[in-house]
């Protein structure tokens, strides 16, 4: 039995999987404990991890960093340069001393790359540490766009287009964060860093995307040690049961399209609320009923029509395999592999109107609708992985090789 740490930051989407991966290391004998902030607490005690050390004191990113910075702007920099700058940067110092503490005889560490906090650690301690991404949406690549493009170009141009966009937004993140963040490794006599919100901060014992090789295969321009292990389900506490309205809603003779801004959505305040509104509307248009989860009290009317559904919370996995489509505020990677796998559509947050999304819609939920086939092909392979079991068996691996070298990762 080894003693892991794992620690991570966010909301619940940044959670979740290592709440997944946690229990999957915890059914093969391991020990293992979170570092987190409070806001992560009830939902880990929830899935019977009791053992907690804080990661900043009182901190919570959601309240240091404005609406309005975080979902307010279509360029997805400004919501990152307002995460380095407002609670990365300023919260690092603080969270290198509580990891330090929490990993106190601990034998592995487990954290995104984006936690600069665990690389720290471990360069100072000694203890390896294993960094899982939760999106290939950093990663660059010549073979993977990280923007839909109006049209398909060409596989050549495709990617001499991706290679361009990548060096710009390389470039943009490297001004971000570098020099901040290796100011702070300095301070504790550490060596820089380059691209540290791309490859930078990749674990040299073991790196990992936990999203399914059938979406998002390795790509052959990616660092050699990165790999894909498949997705780290896990969103239903156990306190959770449906809602007496809910069964009956899914058991319409109508299609059901689900609507949800993520476990970001209670923090967005106002920002979502045009979003939801034009997809109530075009659901309702296309015949649909409009399933809305987790959007804020204020963001949907409280009196609504028969064929519309609001729920504070409701797991994805009992509510998507019920319905028809789901409408979702897609960061723009995502939103980009999903028209490149064809099983979706996207549309910029501009020119979102209920009848471009109507008429988007009205082509998904055709029975022979190529979309659907797609989807459903690709449903059947990630349905036959095990992401949380492929991770744990790297980890294992790296474990083994460690302690056969005295502590050094082989």
């Amino acid at each position: 039995m080894s003693r892991i740490l794992i620690t991570t930051f966010g909301t619940a989407g940044d959670l979740n999987p290592f709440v997944a991966l946690a229990l999957g290391l915890k059914s093969r004998g391991h020990d293992v404990t979170f570092a987190v902030e409070d806001n992560f607490r009830s939902t880990l005690i929830d899935a019977g991890f009791d053992s907690m050390h804080h990661l900043s004191e009182g901190i919570d990113p959601t309240s240091l960093v404005s609406q309005r910075q975080l979902y307010g702007s279509s360029l997805p920099f400004r919501s990152v340069w307002a995460m380095v700058s407002r609670y990365i940067v300023p919260a690092l110092t603080e969270q290198v001393e509580h990891l330090r503490t929490a990993a106190a005889g601990m034998d592995l560490i487990i954290a995104p790359p984006e936690e600069f906090a665990a690389s720290i650690v471990s360069e100072l301690t000694g203890i390896p540490w294993v960094s899982v991404r939760l999106s290939p949406v950093s990663v660059p690549s010549a073979h993977v766009s990280p923007y839909p493009w109006p049209v398909r170009l060409p596989d050549p141009l495709q990617q001499v287009a991706n290679v361009l966009q990548w060096k710009a937004g390389t470039a943009a993140l490297r001004l971000m964060a570098d020099r901040p963040i290796n100011a702070i490794r300095a301070r504790y006599g550490l060596p820089p860093r380059r691209n540290l919100l791309t490859t930078g901060n990749l674990s040299p014992y073991l790196a990992t995307i936990a999203v399914s090789p059938a979406f998002m295969p390795v790509q052959p321009d990616w660092p050699s040690h990165l790999g894909v292990t498949g997705f780290c389900f896990w969103d239903t506490p156990s306190a959770w049961s449906p809602s007496p309205e809910l069964p009956s809603f899914l058991d319409g003779s109508k299609p059901v399209v689900a609507v949800s801004s993520g476990s970001i959505s209670r923090q967005a305040g106002t920002a979502f609320d045009r979003f939801y509104k034009v997809s109530i509307e075009a659901i309702r248009r296309v015949g649909g009923r409009a399933l809305v989860i987790g959007a804020p009290p204020d963001s949907v009317p409280s009196s609504l029509p028969d064929d519309v559904l609001a729920l504070p919370f409701a797991p994805f996995s009992a509510i998507y395999p019920r319905c028809a489509a789901a409408i979702h505020h897609g960061g723009i990677g995502t939103a980009a592999q999903v028209v490149h796998s064809g099983t979706g559509r996207w549309m910029s947050r501009r020119t979102y109107t209920t009848r471009r999304a109507a008429t988007a819609l009205a082509t998904l939920l055709q029975s022979d609708s190529t979309y659907l086939h797609r989807a459903r092909t690709l449903a059947a392979r990630i349905t036959e992985e095990d992401g949380v079991m492929d991770l744990c068996g790297e980890i294992d691996d790296l474990l083994r090789a460690t302690e056969m070298s005295g502590g050094q990762a082989a």
